[in-house]
């Protein structure tokens, strides 16, 4: 498996038959093109494998409208989609057959003789996702985070947030209390605290490796996860810059 950190929380993952991309979103829309992303635009024209482009929500930094042109570029090509998603499709009047989009709700599962894509909750919009491909477990936690916001709230109202993260995390254990790698958040706006979330998340699940997400551009905060996550004997994988490539058994 290899994985591309794109931007943000964007990846693309290869597998052996398939490739995957996950939460696309560039901050310039309309000025970047596949053409200038050279990971993403050598996955749309290798046409031998079949194409799946995840969003996870409707939030403009998880669904970017041009993914919507990935069709026309790649001639087998599956869209799965949050079901918050489809109203926005529907604003767009995109030109996408409809038969090549697929909308998958909490609790639900897409699958096909490729890939498994079962829906968990959020703490904010939409799903998070976990993939089962060839053996290998993949988690995207979409918006699924301990947003405590602990420095800008009353202490209860923090309470509040964590337990409803709590919950969800626990539905998450009871179905894969392991994972082979996981994207999570590791987002600087939450301060000090900004590594809780995840903490909690590789405490209750055996995560084998995990990949920081959510964090723009700022590298150095989300990368100062790696010694907590050697704590649990997860394998942190510091991100330096977008197009970074890792690859995994």
């Amino acid at each position: 498996m290899k994985i591309t950190y794109l931007y943000h929380s964007g990846f693309a993952l290869e597998f052996e038959n398939i490739s995957v991309v996950i939460d696309y979103y560039d901050e310039h829309t309309g000025k970047r093109s596949a053409e200038e992303c050279p990971e993403l635009a050598r996955i749309l024209a290798d046409n031998t494998r079949k194409l799946y482009v995840l969003s996870s929500h409707r939030h403009h930094d998880h669904f970017d409208p041009y993914i919507l042109s990935f069709w026309r570029v790649h001639s087998n090509i599956t869209y799965v989609f949050s079901s918050d998603i489809k109203a926005e499709i529907a604003q767009l009047a995109v030109s996408v057959p409809a038969e090549n989009i697929s909308y998958i709700d909490v609790g639900e599962c897409y699958a096909d003789e490729h890939i498994r894509i079962h829906a968990f909750g959020s703490t904010d919009e939409g799903v998070s996702l976990l993939l089962n491909v060839d053996g290998a477990s993949v988690f995207h936690a979409g918006d699924l985070n301990n947003w405590h916001w602990n420095e800008e709230c009353p202490a209860e109202e923090a309470a509040g947030y964590e337990a409803n993260y709590l919950r969800e995390l626990e539905r998450i254990a009871e179905f894969s209390p392991s994972i082979d790698v996981a994207m999570f958040p590791l987002d600087p706006r939450l301060g000090k605290d900004f590594a809780k979330g995840a903490e909690q998340f590789i405490a209750r699940i055996k995560t084998a490796s995990l990949i920081p997400m959510h964090f723009r551009s700022n590298f150095g905060t989300a990368n100062q996860f790696k010694p907590i996550a050697e704590q649990y004997g997860t394998t942190f994988f510091a991100l330096t810059h977008t197009g970074q490539t890792i690859t995994l058994p």
